[in-house]
């Protein structure tokens, strides 16, 4: 759809998502908005550099899919794979961070777990 210079943003589903970074920071923040409005959703579609071991999300981020409402994919999942670690908010109402493993709130079921998590998995109950 658009593109900063730091990041290439589309619209899917109802979301502003963060489709490319091209920051190739060791920590990266996602932004609050972009082009005058809300940045919603991280899934990128293109591999991050692999420069990025660490994401910061702030509260606008609520979903780590490109498209939650059609079946869209978990954009970090395929495209995040040298991610150590992910920083979220503590207000954001959606996803959360838990030793390290992304919950949605109010779930024990993880929703992402970075691949190069140094830690043990957690027991969350």
């Amino acid at each position: 759809m658009f593109d900063d210079g730091n990041f290439c943003y589309e619209y899917v589903d109802s979301h502003l998502n963060v489709a490319k970074v091209k920051r190739s920071d060791k920590i990266v923040t996602i932004p609050y908005s972009a082009g005058g409005f809300v940045v919603n959703a991280f899934s990128p579609t293109q591999p991050l550099p692999d420069a990025v071991e660490e994401l910061v999300l702030g509260q606008n981020i609520i979903a780590l899919t490109n498209g939650e409402g059609i079946g869209g994919t978990l954009g970090p999942e395929a495209n995040g794979t040298k991610v150590v670690k992910i920083h979220i908010d503590p207000n954001n109402s959606k996803p959360e961070n838990y030793e390290g493993v992304i919950y949605k709130k109010n779930s024990s079921v993880p929703y992402f777990i970075p691949h190069r998590l140094s830690t043990d998995c957690p027991q969350r109950g």
